[in-house]
């Protein structure tokens, strides 16, 4: 058996042992099914190999696994970590108002057209959904893709890619500027509209998923990016990110020592009263030896 093979059949191995709580064992849902099924593929080669109709049917069964409620999500330690619709809102205006990741900053860096920073802006997503901030439960993100034909504004492109967060109860919101805030079987339907040809295929994958042409995580040599390939995108990031959390743990602690309540160290207090009293005994000690001395010298002159 390849050794990709056996890849893909442990992976859903583990979905489905995860699956089981307290006795239960949930089958894998259909998404995960269908990211297990494309989980070792590069996506562009994957996309030209489907027949027209194998594409429609990939699609639909995706937009369907987009939208399932999952049984298991009544066990709530498989369905922690969701997200509201309020909180996706606050993901999405976090990503769209940064110095960096935001559309209009990236656009802004991209002055040829020919990075487009989706997959910067996804990643940015990921690691502030896992943060504190949100807390979400890393299997509770996903990254949604699109290969084909892509078309806006005279400029075509092969694929797009934007991270998606589980909503609470059904479905997953997507956090990507080209479509605004939308639930995935939404995501999905306004891609097609940027793909004429209709020659567009859909794949989830696991949130860390750096590229569409193999399954790699995030790596250190592309985040570092020492050829300068992605105009310095991911190490201007880091240095805002670091700033962000620097600055917020300095505020924490400064709202931390002013929210302490003083504590009155009684032992303290005594001692320092009682150094004031030694300290007064001692100066009404001093008077008195120079009064007496004082005394004794009149005395004597007039003596």
């Amino acid at each position: 058996m390849p050794f990709r093979t056996k890849l893909s059949l442990l992976s859903l191995t583990l979905v489905a042992s995860i699956s089981t709580r307290a006795g239960i064992t949930y089958p894998p849902s259909a998404l995960e099914s269908h990211s297990a099924r494309f989980a070792e593929t590069n996506f562009i080669d994957q996309q030209g190999k489907l027949t027209a109709s194998q594409r429609q049917e990939a699609n639909q069964e995706l937009v369907r696994a987009l939208g399932e409620t999952h049984e298991s999500v009544k066990d709530p330690q498989r369905f922690r970590g969701s997200i509201s619709e309020a909180n996706a809102k606050r993901l999405y205006q976090i990503l769209e108002s940064h110095s960096v990741a935001s559309s209009a900053a990236s656009s802004a860096r991209d002055t040829k057209g020919g990075i487009g920073f989706c997959f910067g802006r996804a990643y940015f997503v990921h690691i502030r959904a896992l943060g504190a901030d949100f807390n979400m439960a890393p299997d509770q993100i996903r990254k949604i893709w699109v290969t084909g034909t892509l078309k806006s504004g005279g400029i075509t492109w092969g694929h797009h890619v934007a991270t998606m967060v589980k909503a609470e109860g059904k479905g997953w919101w997507v956090i990507d500027p080209v479509t605004g805030l939308v639930k995935a079987d939404q995501w999905v339907e306004k891609l097609k509209g940027f793909n004429p040809s209709g020659d567009a295929s859909f794949f989830v994958s696991d949130a860390s998923r750096f590229s569409p042409y193999s399954n790699l995580p995030y790596r250190k040599i592309d985040l570092d990016d020492p050829a300068n390939f992605y105009l310095n995108f991911f190490n201007d990031l880091r240095d805002v990110e670091r700033e962000r959390i620097e600055l917020e743990e300095g505020i924490g602690e400064i709202a931390a020592q002013k929210e302490k309540p003083r504590r009155v160290d009684s032992r303290a207090l005594f001692l320092d009263a009682d150094r004031t009293e030694r300290r007064m005994l001692r100066e009404r000690g001093v008077l008195r030896r120079l009064w007496r001395g004082c005394a004794d010298r009149i005395r004597e002159i007039f003596d």
